[in-house]
């Protein structure tokens, strides 16, 4: 008899032994499996195709770590600094030597893979026998790799001697030094002065990555295009600043910050997070305006209170004719201007602006205004405006109103497609949202916006809001 779904010869019940004697049936099957090559199946595979699950069992470690294969900003992507704080090798198992180790026909394959041998992550620990096997392991790599591009990311203990003479051990300083110019990636973690002297001899260094570095000036070469500052508190001089596309500073001087967003003519994002009060009186502040014509993703934090002068003056000078994204942080305290307003104007009708993001912006209506059309037939103001969030919505202030001004504009200008407003406000806000601006009229202008072409979407922390069923009155709370 078989089984109708499985096909499978089905035993009478009277064929099956009444009792097992678990000893001896494990016996039978230790019996059986004896002398079995267990890797014999594996074994017998192709070269071809171990490769290929050497490739994929690697891919982590080959791919996790390097910074151009990354896609980082705000809003749900990979977080920079997150990952600078992460980064370490307590998670990482060194897949290639694991594999290495398993027979000789695997090393020989390894071996003959070089590309899965290019990014080394380390963390130093103090103790001698750690750096001795750092070391070892970091040899490995650069030998194996042979004369392909590496990425080392070297993440140093909190106590480790920043006068520390040596890179890592004597044994493979030497071979380090070899091979520095076939470092295009760079990450360091709390360097020694000895890994900063270096850095301007790598002479093909494109990516560049350092936090918590000790030494009071910092010397990139010219070569790098990618790089990313955090918690450095000295000067920057770049060898050569018209190659640089790509800077991500944070907890930076904000005179250091507006001194390199004014030297980088050639920036395409650029990035300034948690700025440090002013360390430098020799840095100038920009006296005329200065533009930076492929600069698509802007972001700027404004903070302390005494970096007043600094932001005002970027207001008041910078240009970004191709920006794409901008995204401002804005806790002011004791400014004497509105930067987020100054921001605004300076943004010049027909910009390719496609995201706003507004965080802990007191004036988020005011800069929300100022992106409504301007009367008259000049250029558009925003033509490709797709999304405006704003975290967290001021209490008490309401933007639906304020969107229909801007949204009825764009289509009295011929521009149609999806529109997103995405707001977070505090749970004591929600009772205001009754009232205000969301009402009867105003869901109205929304039916006759997407009527005319415009697919909006609102979204409130993190939930879609149901502007159709809007029924409230223009009164407010008393």
């Amino acid at each position: 008899m078989t089984c109708p779904c499985c096909h499978q010869r089905i035993l009478p019940r009277s064929s099956l032994p009444s009792t097992l004697d678990p000893p001896d049936e494990l016996g039978r099957v230790r019996s059986d499996i004896e002398g079995v090559d267990l890797l014999s199946t594996v074994s017998v595979l192709p070269t071809e195709i171990l490769a290929l699950i050497f490739e994929y069992a690697c891919s982590y470690t080959t791919s996790a770590y390097s910074l151009t294969s990354r896609s980082v900003s705000i809003g749900g992507e990979t977080d920079w600094e997150e990952e600078m704080t992460n980064a370490g090798a307590g998670k990482y198992h060194y897949t290639q030597l694991v594999l290495s180790a398993v027979s000789s026909h695997w090393r020989q394959v390894m071996l003959s893979m070089p590309q899965l041998w290019t990014v080394v992550n380390l963390d130093i620990g103090r103790k001698r026998r750690l750096k001795e096997q750092a070391g070892i392991i970091l040899r490995c790599f650069l030998e194996y790799s042979q004369k392909l591009p590496v990425f080392l990311s070297l993440r140093f203990s909190l106590l480790y001697a920043p006068q520390q003479l040596t890179l890592l051990d004597e044994t493979v300083d030497s071979l380090i030094y070899e091979n520095k110019a076939r470092i295009q990636e760079l990450r360091l973690v709390r360097p020694s002065d000895s890994w900063i002297q270096l850095v301007p001899l790598l002479s093909r260094l494109a990516n560049f990555v350092v936090k918590h570095c000790p030494r009071i000036e910092l010397l990139v070469p010219s070569e790098c295009s990618h790089l990313t500052l955090v918690e450095h508190y000295g000067q920057v001089q770049l060898a050569n600043y018209h190659t640089l596309t790509v800077l991500r500073l944070g907890h930076i001087a904000v005179d250091v910050a507006l001194n390199l967003l004014r030297q980088c003519s050639n920036l395409i994002e650029f990035r300034n997070r948690n700025p440090e009060v002013y360390h430098h009186d020799e840095i100038e502040l920009p006296d005329e305006p200065f533009s930076l014509v492929q600069l698509e993703i802007f972001e700027w934090h404004a903070h302390a209170s005494m970096n007043g002068i600094f932001d005002e003056a970027m207001c008041a000078y910078v240009r970004l004719p191709s920006l794409r994204t901008l995204l401002l942080d804005l806790t002011l305290i004791g400014c004497s201007v509105h930067n987020s307003r100054s921001i605004a104007d300076t943004l010049p009708d027909g910009l390719p602006t496609e995201r706003i993001t507004l965080l802990r912006c007191r004036d988020a209506l005011d800069v929300f205004l100022k992106l409504r059309e301007r009367p008259g037939f000049g250029p558009s103001r925003l033509p490709k405006l797709k999304s405006v969030t704003i975290a967290p919505k001021p209490l008490g202030v309401w933007f639906e109103s304020a969107l229909a001004d801007l949204l009825e504009g764009r289509l009295r200008r011929g521009a149609i497609g999806s529109f997103r407003l995405e707001i977070h406000s505090e749970v004591r806000d929600e009772y205001f949202n009754h009232f205000g601006s969301r009402n009867s009229k105003t869901r109205q202008r929304f039916m006759e916006i997407v009527a005319g072409g415009i697919n909006l979407e609102i979204v409130e922390n993190g939930e879609p809001v149901n502007w159709q069923s809007w029924t409230g009155t223009l009164s407010r709370p008393g």
